[in-house]
């Protein structure tokens, strides 16, 4: 089985101006340029999954010059380079793209880390008895949720990962109300808290990118990786009833 090659550029961009003041008028509008520029050379340029040997050289060789022609310049030291296939090394795992890593489990784990983090820098707050639950759920939508569920809809979903996200989010309701299990139920929970599961939230945003994927060019690598995995599975399936 050919193994699939990521070459993940680390790359800064320089435009040589001055320093803008809020009070020019075309100053919002240099920004927004700036801010679009960025937006497609990440969109177009960030990474290069490939199989191929000579299309590996290629990217090495042509692509730090092309990006330097237009001012964005590729860290040699910072970029990554890693092999994917089923039975090679799991190096990949530690791999972080747009600030998520490739793995599910690994990419759960440091965003628990996280949200931990920015819970406890409002600690005070979430368990005081002077604030409302109702605040307290929105502190939390806003300065935690946001962080843990931040790229979400690209995790593979199983019972064992439904459950880690879960339980985190109900240790999250149960410090904030200050009660211990099986002293509330997760139900009773859910309820006072006028909340549903961050599994559920999970689905719906992996519905909502399915959607998006399906309507991608079939020449996108990510619709042809759709394909690919569909192609399998129906070889599978075929394989299994014969």
């Amino acid at each position: 089985m050919a193994s699939l090659y990521l070459h993940n550029q680390c790359w800064c961009a320089v435009f040589p101006c001055r320093p803008l003041k809020a009070t020019e008028p075309w100053a919002r509008i240099i920004i927004i340029i700036i801010i679009i520029i960025i937006i497609i050379i990440i969109t177009l340029c960030p990474s290069f999954p490939t199989t191929s040997e000579e299309k590996k050289d290629k990217i090495r060789s042509e692509v730090p010059s092309k990006l330097k022609d237009r001012n964005p310049i590729v860290n040699n030291s910072k970029t990554e380079e890693y092999e994917v296939h089923r039975e090679g090394s799991d190096d990949w795992h530690k791999c972080k793209y747009l600030g998520s890593h490739l793995h599910t489990e690994s990419d759960i784990k440091r965003r628990k880390i996280l949200a931990q983090s920015a819970y406890n820098k409002l600690k005070d707050a979430f368990e005081s008895k002077k604030v409302s639950v109702a605040t307290k759920n929105r502190l939390l939508t806003s300065h935690v949720h946001s962080i843990f569920l931040y790229n979400s809809e690209l995790w593979t979903i199983t019972q064992k990962v439904e459950s880690v996200i879960d339980v985190f989010q109900r240790n999250l309701f149960r410090q904030i109300l200050n009660v211990k299990w099986p002293k509330i139920s997760n139900e009773k929970l859910y309820q006072i808290t006028k909340q549903k599961p961050w599994s559920i939230e999970v689905k719906r945003r992996r519905l909502n990118w399915y959607g998006h994927l399906a309507r991608l060019p079939e020449k996108i690598p990510a619709k042809r990786a759709l394909r690919e995995f569909q192609r399998e599975k129906a070889k599978r399936k075929e394989d299994n009833m014969g």
